[in-house]
């Protein structure tokens, strides 16, 4: 197009779109995000209390094992055991250990933040001595384990 002998052109540039401004608290982004929040708040929650249950029977359950391995031993070498369940070192970890007065034959740590402690003393056939009971516990949940004198192990609910 010509006007009084120019040309004209456009030099109009074409705009990009530009992404929404969250620079403004609507409330409804304010609302979404605080239920995001409350969510992930509520799931973590609810994760750890799962988990927490079930660390402490996982760790319940790993000292039977301990009291089985304790046991094979004192029957095939003909010795008594005691089966020591305590918080050791600087880190406070929970430890199982058994040992025969000479030594120590097992040492299993137990999982982190597990609390328990216990003692319990078998005799040369693998009988215990006492019946024992044990509580485990991580955050607010607690596993008792209770063992017969005849070495029956369970898990009474309370």
């Amino acid at each position: 197009m010509r006007r009084s002998g120019r040309i004209q052109t456009d030099d109009r540039r074409q705009r990009r779109p530009q992404p929404p401004r969250l620079d403004r608290f609507d409330p409804l982004w304010v609302t979404i995000a605080g239920l995001l929040v409350l969510g992930t708040l509520a799931g973590i929650g609810f994760w750890r209390g799962c988990h927490d249950g079930g660390a402490a029977r996982q760790a319940a359950l790993s000292f039977v094992c301990v009291i089985r391995d304790a046991q094979a031993y004192a029957r095939a070498n003909r010795r008594f055991v005691t089966l020591d369940i305590s918080m050791r070192g600087l880190d406070h970890t929970t430890v199982c250990a058994a040992s025969d007065g000479a030594r120590t034959f097992i040492r299993r740590p137990l999982p982190d933040s597990v609390a328990a402690a216990g003692l319990i003393r078998m005799d040369e056939q693998g009988a215990l001595v006492k019946p024992a009971s044990i509580l485990f516990r991580k955050g607010s949940h607690v596993v008792r384990l209770e063992v017969s004198q005849s070495g029956q192990v369970s898990f009474p609910a309370d």
